[in-house]
């Protein structure tokens, strides 16, 4: 599932704290990155649209329907500006009670 920048405007829906989004870029921010400690999957709250540049970029994000989480599968450093980005975001295979 490839978002659209349409996409990514529905997920600040989702999201419990939101910046203004960068339009331009289509990039996001996340300040604070907490996991699930089951699955470690990244909380959709951490995540906030940014106005700056250097953030990390989401192009494919799935969603866990156990836990609601989104689990960072590639995750790639700016050389520039040492910020994550991130190209690709996966669901976790779901195990047992999780």
């Amino acid at each position: 599932m490839t978002l659209s920048l349409s996409d990514l405007l529905a997920l600040r829906n989702v999201c419990d704290s939101i910046a203004a989004f960068h339009e331009a870029s289509s990039v996001l921010k996340v300040s604070t990155i907490k996991f699930c400690t089951a699955c470690e999957y990244i909380k959709v709250s951490t995540i906030k649209f940014c106005t700056a540049c250097g953030y990390i970029k989401v192009s494919t994000i799935k969603f866990c329907t156990a836990c609601g989480y989104i689990k960072v599968s590639t995750i790639k450093f700016c050389t520039a500006c040492g910020y994550i980005k991130v190209s690709t975001i996966k669901t976790a295979t779901i195990f047992g009670n999780h």
